[in-house]
């Protein structure tokens, strides 16, 4: 990693392939596989870690890959391992099984109509933590929630991906459940602001990241109530990573990463150039 610029490492992050405790070690690296679904981080919080991130509601094929990898890595490596403790980390909330299990959804209703709360407290009930975009300290900007287990030891690796796979069912229920509720209460105000939010990233000559991951979440939205016509969610999920400030940056050479006014037209300038196809309904 010391051998990447600044700019490099932040656009890393950005897409979720590295972590900021690795960037905080002298002497750490990263292997990251072509497509970017999986990375090996050496020397962060511990010496290794494994991580594997897929599209869709697709937990068992993103373990699946990830215990592939371990057991190719076990094969050459000797792992700190105690038969009550399991394996042995740094840090001691990561004992046991060692693994994190995590969804990112995307839920408007449930912040708006109010429910995060409930939210809260459903999965921390069940050993789960629930963060935003960017893990711990970060605000649920975009109306992007990530929930992962806190607890890895005296709990097996299927316990988990239970938990986590039955928690995230019933809180996309609840989001469907909310999403006709806050329609019906809404009704053309809220194809408005769906339409208001596609109009300012196909028309805007200035727009901040923040200003743009709320815009794309009401689009993210709109192509859930059939509203936006010719974008996928998948296709918005990429661009709430290329609006990023160091994404941006790196589509635009010539930009200072702490150039925000110029990041700011830049951002706008890229998105009107995709947001000037998109149909509305």
């Amino acid at each position: 990693m010391n051998e990447k610029t600044t700019l490099q490492k932040n656009v890393l992050l950005e897409k979720h392939l590295i972590s900021k405790e690795l960037l905080a070690q002298e002497n750490s690296a990263a292997i990251i596989k072509d497509d970017e679904t999986a990375s090996i981080m050496i020397n962060e919080e511990d010496h290794l870690r494994i991580q594997v991130l897929y599209d869709g509601f697709r937990v068992d094929d993103a373990y699946e890959l990830c215990d592939h990898i371990d057991e190719l890595l076990e094969k050459s490596l000797d792992y700190s391992f105690c038969h009550n403790l399991g394996y042995i980390t740094a840090c001691p909330t990561n004992l046991g099984t060692g693994m994190r299990a995590s969804v990112m959804l995307h839920l408007p209703a449930i912040i708006e109509l109010g429910y995060t709360n409930l939210v809260l407290q459903n999965a921390s009930q069940i050993g789960l933590a629930v963060r935003g975009l960017y893990g711990e300290g970060s605000d649920f900007s975009g109306g992007l929630f990530q929930i992962s287990n806190q607890i890895t030891l005296g709990i097996s690796e299927e316990e988990i991906l239970t938990n986590i796979m039955v928690i995230t069912k019933q809180i996309t229920e609840k989001e469907i459940e909310l999403e006709k509720i806050l329609s019906n209460n809404l009704g053309v105000m809220l194809e408005d602001r769906i339409s208001r939010s596609a109009g300012a990233l196909s028309t805007s000559r200035i727009m901040t990241s923040e200003e743009a991951i709320n815009h794309l979440s009401n689009i993210k939205l709109g192509i859930r109530k059939g509203i936006v016509k010719n974008l996928s969610s998948h296709q918005t999920d990429k661009l709430m990573i290329q609006i990023q400030p160091a994404n941006q940056a790196m589509m635009h050479p010539d930009t200072e990463l702490n150039n925000a006014a110029l990041q700011d037209k830049n951002r706008a300038d890229f998105l009107r150039g995709i947001f000037k196809e998109v149909i509305l309904d």
